[in-house]
């Protein structure tokens, strides 16, 4: 006692505070199982995964248990059941390419430990056999059993359905590594509408799967930082596929009705699954498996295009390199499809919960997480553009060719103006000088007029794909000077012979020149331009190597 009252002490703890979102869908305590859990890799996939299915079941069992009170419950059960058929196979696939050493936990014999499974028992025959088939066919190969499969023989006989044999393997001790009924527990008592719960199971199973992508990547860096980089590779190519896996999971939540959805929406506020930790935390992920080959790469003093160029020479940092995009890719898409999701629900222009703007969404989905492996491949493809230029859509030509279209013009009868046509070669340089694209394309007959950036090579024809090719030069360099020499006109048409002095974006300068030759319309607009010149120069220059 103090001063006549009691006296309360505040007691602060490490623990950091859960926003909204953890709270709202239960998070901590399905972390608790995963935090408890110590091996590696395979009971961690069962853990994660079947966690994972069992919440996919208990979805299935709110709609067979009221299926007259849903909206289109058909299409609901086709879908969860879909996903549920997913996650067996990505979870298979998972268990039979990782190598382990783990001392799995084993359990004396078969029991019926899946609260999940038990509501089966609500669906139609047909769809029993379904499950349960793959089921049996995507684990049979495994050198130990599940641990459920007596449990889905039992459900097998109740519907009229045959026996698969149990094989003499080892049984995991499915209730202790998946810790189903507490999974499937894991909901509030009361709900706010009848989508809250498929709003926050979606959301549980994502972070199941997540967790899993977290221990992935982790893994991946540190065999990468040993140089296993094939094996770093698989890991997270493993990574990715669970990262499809979550977005493929919060799809489902397209199946709400917006009228049951919107009050549950508007009294959660905060709790917006942009809050998770989990997903927030991909883009670190990637940085820190990133590292690894980035000095790698800066200690043999390897350019990554030397690699992108060499796949069979660099196999292992080839194949790093590709699990990395791949990776990057998947998030994007997870990212992609949480905004169309989200557009579908709010609209464009709506504040979401944390104040974004949903159109923005799709600016950080479009943003790749490994920046220097993007500027690389960009800068692969402008050198092999530059290095090939001169076949440059030659296979399409020749085809069109062979059908009997013919894209280059005739002789044309036009302006023999000199002081003129001298002026429009002069305005032609300027504008790519100066970077006004408009001008120069104006410079053409906006219909047949052509541009040929090699012989041989397709041309551009019309306004619109003039521009894609102009633009693809202001995208390449950073700086544009021209100089012109022997200017030399003949009726209507004109040959010049140039040199450009640029500079790319990364600051090296390009040294290259050419003729090129123009045929002028009576209007004095060009009707084809043809440079003749060899791109691979500006190849050789980026890189040595090509």
């Amino acid at each position: 006692m103090w001063g006549g009252r009691e006296k309360y002490v505040v007691v602060h703890t490490n623990t950091p505070k859960p926003n909204p979102y953890e709270i709202y869908i239960a998070l901590q305590p399905l972390a608790q199982l995963w935090y408890s859990e110590s091996h590696w890799p395979l009971q961690t996939t069962v853990m994660c995964a079947f966690q994972s299915i069992e919440l996919m079941l208990r979805l299935i069992d709110e709609v067979a248990t009221a299926y007259a009170t849903w909206l289109f419950p058909e299409r609901r059960l086709e879908r969860l059941t879909a996903v549920l058929l997913d996650e067996y196979r990505l979870t298979a696939r998972l268990l039979k390419e990782m190598t382990t050493s783990d001392a799995l936990v084993f359990a004396p014999a078969y029991t019926d430990v899946s609260p999940g499974l038990e509501t089966l028992a609500l669906l139609q025959c047909t769809q029993v056999q379904e499950i349960s088939d793959q089921f049996f066919i995507l684990f049979k190969d495994l050198p130990f059993s599940i641990g459920i499969e007596e449990q889905l023989n039992t459900l097998r006989q109740q519907k009229g359905l045959g026996r698969y044999p149990l094989s003499d393997k080892p049984v995991l001790d499915y209730a202790r590594i998946v810790a189903p009924e507490q999974v499937f527990a894991n909901r509030p008592d009361e709900f706010c509408g009848s989508e809250e719960h498929l709003f926050i199971t979606a959301h549980q199973s994502i972070e199941c799967w997540m967790y899993l992508v977290h221990r992935l990547m982790v893994v991946a860096t540190t065999e990468a930082k040993s140089g296993h980089w094939l094996a770093a590779a698989r890991h997270i190519e493993h990574a990715s596929q669970c990262v499809y896996m979550t977005a493929e999971i919060g799809e489902l939540l397209n199946l709400m009705t917006l009228a049951d959805f919107q009050p549950l929406r508007v009294q959660l506020r905060e709790a917006s699954g942009a809050q998770s930790k989990a997903v927030q935390q991909l883009p670190r992920l990637a940085d820190a498996a990133y590292q690894p080959l980035q000095d790698a790469l800066a200690d043999e003093a390897l350019p990554m295009l030397h690699v992108l160029e060499s796949p069979a020479q660099y196999r292992g940092y080839y194949g790093y390199i590709d699990a990395l995009k791949n990776f990057s890719k998947q998030c994007q898409d997870f990212l992609f499809r949480h905004y169309t999701l989200t557009l579908s629900v709010m609209g464009t222009n709506t504040l979401g919960s944390l104040g974004y703007r949903i159109n923005t969404m799709v600016e950080r989905a479009a943003t790749p997480l490994l920046k220097d492996i993007n500027q690389a491949q960009h800068d692969y493809v402008i050198i092999t553009n530059f290095r090939y230029g001169k076949n440059s859509g030659k296979i399409i030509l020749q085809r069109e060719l062979a059908a009997g279209y013919h894209s280059m013009p005739g002789r044309v009868d036009g302006m023999q103006d000199a002081a003129i046509l001298h002026q429009r070669v002069k305005d032609y340089f300027h504008c790519i000088e100066t970077r006004d694209g408009d001008a120069w394309v104006g410079l053409f007959d906006q219909e047949q007029g052509q541009f040929c950036d090699s012989p041989g090579s397709k041309p551009y024809v019309g306004a619109k794909k003039l521009h894609v090719f102009i633009d693809s030069v202001f995208d390449t360099f950073a700086t544009i000077k021209a100089s012109l020499n022997d200017l030399v006109i003949e009726g209507n048409q004109v040959s010049v012979t140039w040199q450009f002095d640029n500079t790319t974006y990364s600051g090296q300068r390009v040294v290259y020149g050419g003729v090129e030759r123009f045929t002028f319309n009576d209007q004095g607009s060009i009707m084809s331009a043809t440079a003749i010149w060899n791109p691979a120069d500006i190849a050789r220059q980026l890189w040595p190597a090509a």
